[in-house]
């Protein structure tokens, strides 16, 4: 019986020791239920646009920053429920940066400031730069503890300034490099 119970203590002791504890983004506390109605498929969001070196762009504090333009590739308007979108430029880590709470109305779009901060008061910034050396990003969805990829887009070494990788028309999935962003715009 003694060593039953020591077996059973060294079971209890090894599997409190699992490697998902280095992996937080693994183990999810409990959402809460999405309650905007929305069927959220891949695609639905579509990454659009990015401006990834020498934006020209000035968030609302007078800064001119990397950013990510969302389209609402739907025919409804979308509202975006607090904690459970999120966008990254690593994709083994989706919920780098949660998103708010947010509407993007049916053929809308939504920019997203990527650099070191995490507050601002009339926009989204995420707390993270892109690379200009290329990277993936991607937007995320959770549901019932698992993460679901929205949209990806992956993009190569960024030569020019202000030079952005869009999606021509939007939404679609022909990416070029157009030579003008339009942030915030239909893509031309």
């Amino acid at each position: 019986m003694k060593h039953l119970y020591s077996i059973l203590s060294i079971f209890v002791i090894l599997s409190s020791c699992s490697k998902d504890r280095d992996i937080p983004y693994l183990k999810k506390p409990d959402k809460p239920a999405d309650t905007t109605g929305i069927q959220v498929s891949y695609g639905i969001i579509r990454i659009n646009e990015l401006v990834a070196k020498g934006s020209t762009l000035m968030n609302e504090f007078g800064v001119t920053s990397d950013w990510i333009e969302l389209y609402n590739n739907s025919n409804q308007n979308l509202t975006l429920q607090a904690g459970l979108w999120s966008i990254t430029d690593a994709l083994d880590e989706p919920d780098k940066f949660v998103l708010p709470s947010l509407n993007i109305p049916s053929g809308g779009h939504l920019v997203i400031f990527c650099n070191d901060s995490t507050s601002g008061i009339q926009q989204i910034h995420t707390g993270f730069g892109l690379s200009s050396n290329g990277e993936k990003i991607g937007l995320f969805y959770y549901k019932d503890g698992n993460f679901m990829a929205v949209d990806t887009l992956s993009f190569g070494l960024q030569t020019a300034d202000n030079m952005s990788v869009a999606r021509i028309p939007d939404g679609s999935d022909n990416i070029q490099y157009p030579s003008t962003p339009t942030p915030g715009e239909s893509n031309q």
